[in-house]
């Protein structure tokens, strides 16, 4: 069997086990290996990407009898479905893990739309050429551990969401009305008051203001809408300027913690490594 560069490494690889360093704030990836059996799957606490890796050709889903796995096809099982399988012989698999808060947080800063709207679908043994180099690209990232950039990590996952989440996702259904959350114009104002605030910190008083709410209803409305409080929100996203400032200006971390809204650099540090995995220092330096 043929195989292309990015999956040489599983060749070499005698342990099948997860790669992706602890605390980091991306989803998770792992290798995984199984022999001949029938399996069932489910998953509550994440949505998974799979793509099959070596073997396959004979597996299926018990409800999709006629479509048969093989190497370089995708399968996506939305978080808490149940899905049971026939594995017909031995196959190499990877899986990326997705969680609610990772996915909100996602498509409600890059499309600046209610995260209700974007619903992973059911998909079985799909080919995405474009996926499946980017999924390839994160596990050789993943393997290679300590010697990767972590910001070629995040862009990788990234352009990895992306793709799920404007090829592979349902909308709501024509016709329906979301119940509750903030409106899409309501939604754009709040992002963008966040984002050019020259409070780093934005109080939920000032937030709420910006759509003449009162701070209760707003918070509520918000998290329908993002999957997210606003403390969480506004806190993840100034961890990400944290970022920014530390790839793309000369600013000492001293600087960077005051301008994001940080009272100290050991606060921001402490917030930074538990979102990240690592510390703002070595990040700038992996980079």
């Amino acid at each position: 069997m043929k195989h292309d560069s990015h999956t040489a490494f599983l060749e070499a690889a005698t342990n099948i086990a997860e790669h992706t360093g602890k605390g980091a704030d991306l989803p998770k990836a792992a290798l995984w290996a199984v022999d001949r059996n029938s399996i069932s799957y489910k998953k509550d606490g994440h949505h998974t990407l799979s793509l099959y890796l070596k073997g396959g050709e004979n597996s299926y889903r018990h409800d999709q009898a006629s479509n048969k796995g093989q190497v370089g096809r995708l399968c996506i099982m939305p978080k808490g479905q149940e899905t049971s399988w026939e594995i017909a012989g031995p196959i190499n698999f990877a899986h990326l893990y997705i969680s609610d808060e990772q996915l909100d947080f996602f498509t409600s800063r890059t499309f600046e739309r209610d995260s209700r709207l974007i619903n992973l679908k059911d998909t079985v043994y799909k080919q995405d050429e474009i996926l499946r180099t980017l999924m390839l690209k994160r596990l050789q990232l993943d393997y290679e551990g300590a010697a990767t950039s972590l910001l070629a990590k995040e862009e990788t996952t990234n352009e990895i969401l992306y793709r799920l989440t404007t090829n592979h996702c349902s909308g709501a259904v024509p016709g329906s009305a979301l119940k509750g959350g903030l409106s899409h114009m309501q939604l754009k104002k709040v992002m963008a008051f966040v984002d050019e605030s020259t409070c780093a910190s934005p109080s939920l008083e000032d937030m709420a203001e910006v759509v003449g709410l009162s701070p209760f209803h707003f918070a509520r409305m918000f998290k329908k809408s993002c999957g997210l409080s606003p403390a969480s929100f506004v806190m993840r996203h100034r961890l990400e300027k944290v970022k920014d400032l530390l790839v793309n200006s000369d600013k000492c971390l001293a600087s960077i913690s005051a301008v994001t809204g940080f009272a100290q650099q050991s606060h921001m540090t402490e917030r930074f490594k538990r979102y990240t995995g690592t510390t703002p220092a070595k990040w700038r330096k992996g980079a």
